[in-house]
């Protein structure tokens, strides 16, 4: 039996309405495979969510953006890594 570990790069957010906390969402993306990201989102209060949709899904994107431009730091690396271990 051998030890075997992963390294994942996670990142994080909050929608925050009036200060309350709206929704979050995560995103994780591992170094070994780093083409493959999950991203989840939950609602942590329906209401605020209904009342303030617009500002809600601009957040979404705009996390979106942040983790989609985590992964594709993370793939360039990954290419320059596999270029030098050659």
């Amino acid at each position: 039996m051998a030890l075997t570990t992963s390294k994942s790069i996670n990142l994080s957010g909050q929608s925050v309405i009036n200060g309350v906390t709206v929704e979050t969402y995560t995103a994780s993306c591992s170094e070994a495979n780093p083409k493959t990201m999950y991203i989840q989102q939950s609602t942590t209060n329906q209401e605020l969510r209904k009342e303030n949709r617009t500002q809600c899904r601009k957040d979404r994107d705009g996390f979106e953006e942040l983790a989609y431009a985590m992964q594709d730091e993370m793939i360039a690396n990954k290419g320059q890594v596999d270029s030098t271990e050659e």
